[in-house]
């Protein structure tokens, strides 16, 4: 029943948040939700054979019963605690297996190079700490499962009754506290290394992007050719200007605002983050890039883009592949729904790009 249980939260928490089924969900494709469920579909093969084996044993279970009531043999009782003790060998072993099975079909495939600058020294710090979670996961299971395979139930045996163990107790928590010191304080360098000693922070060539979430989807702002953002306020959004920018200030007329987001490679990007309703989170997975959107205020991020979408497509081999920034917080019913698509350009293809767009000024006065 464990099995099924899992099974069936794993699919529906799939199902109903997961933005894979905003991707897959096509206006003019009826059959998306469809295509999203053959894409679980096997989980559901789980699913389904775990049901049909629960059903086949206890009935089997049931049925010897039956039988050995109707022959009038007593029931032999089964010493359990005896046997657990080999299941769990069993059950390490088999562990052990699937475990290193998962890494060789799923490792490569889940840890891709990272698009950005930054993203590089967050790789590093991560690849340390699973490796070190990976030794303490493999070195504590086989241990629990030996001792319960070893100290199973025996008649001949009597457990010693032992309260507490000072030394021991000194030498793990020492040797815990010195790992976990270790870790934080290079975690620490790394994130000051990204986001407070960024020399791209004080870098006023930064190309300054505004992104602003609402339920349930992202808008885009770029500061025009003056390279600063015009002023911005609740007061005055309405149906055409969305954002509520103010056009006496004269740094918002040349404003670009757009429905995705395009980079240059290997240029300092400052991304400006908000909200205009609940708290959202502005995640990019290529990009080792998260940040939540509050609203009232703006939260930054400042990255450099390293890998085009076309090098990126050639590094997955995957010719539709697109950088996606989505919400990472579950801020609604659509929130699965909620991305935004990111295009990682050269230079002179960003630049012609920007030529290519309208200020937004003169958008919402074309309207």
């Amino acid at each position: 029943m464990k099995i099924i249980f899992a099974c069936l939260t794993y699919f529906f928490s799939n199902f109903l948040f997961s933005q894979e089924l905003g991707q897959y969900i096509d206006e003019n494709n009826q059959n998306s939700i469809i295509e999203y469920i053959f894409y679980n579909r096997y989980i559901i093969l789980i699913l389904v054979i775990s049901i049909l084996l629960y059903r086949i044993i206890t009935t089997s279970i049931n049925i010897f019963k039956l039988n050995m009531i109707l022959i009038n043999q007593p029931l032999k009782k089964i010493d359990w605690q005896y046997y657990t003790g080999y299941f769990m060998i069993l059950f390490l072993l088999s562990g052990i297996f699937l475990s290193l099975y998962q890494f060789k079909f799923y490792g490569l495939d889940l840890w891709y190079s990272s698009a950005t600058l930054h993203g590089q020294y967050y790789d590093f710090l991560f690849l340390i700490v699973t490796l070190l979670v990976l030794i303490v996961f493999f070195i504590t299971h086989i241990l629990l499962f030996y001792f319960i395979h070893k100290y199973k139930k025996n008649h001949n045996r009597k457990a010693s009754y032992i309260t507490h163990s000072n030394k021991l107790e000194i030498y793990w928590t020492s040797i815990t506290s010195l790992i976990l010191l270790l870790t934080v304080i290079y975690g620490n360098v790394i994130w000051n290394k990204i986001v407070i000693n960024n020399p791209n922070k004080k870098d006023n060539n930064s190309i300054i992007i505004e992104l602003t979430g609402e339920q349930f989807k992202w808008t885009a702002r770029y500061a025009g050719y003056d390279g600063v953002l015009g002023n911005r306020s609740f007061r005055n959004i309405h149906d055409k200007n969305i954002l509520g920018i103010d056009f006496n200030d004269k740094y918002a007329l040349d404003d670009i605002v757009t429905n995705e987001i395009v980079l240059p490679v290997n240029k300092s990007i400052k991304m400006l983050i908000s909200s205009k309703d609940v708290i959202h989170s502005a995640y990019i997975p290529e990009f080792r890039l998260q940040m939540n959107a509050v609203p009232g205020m703006y939260t930054s991020f400042t990255f450099t883009p390293i890998i085009t979408t076309n090098e990126m497509r050639l590094k997955k081999n995957d010719e539709n592949f697109d950088y996606i920034l989505f919400c990472n917080k579950i801020c609604g019913a659509s929130h699965f729904n909620m991305w935004i698509r990111v295009t990682v350009l050269t230079e002179n293809n960003y630049n012609n790009w920007i030529d290519r767009q309208t200020t937004f000024y003169q958008t919402i006065n074309s309207i």
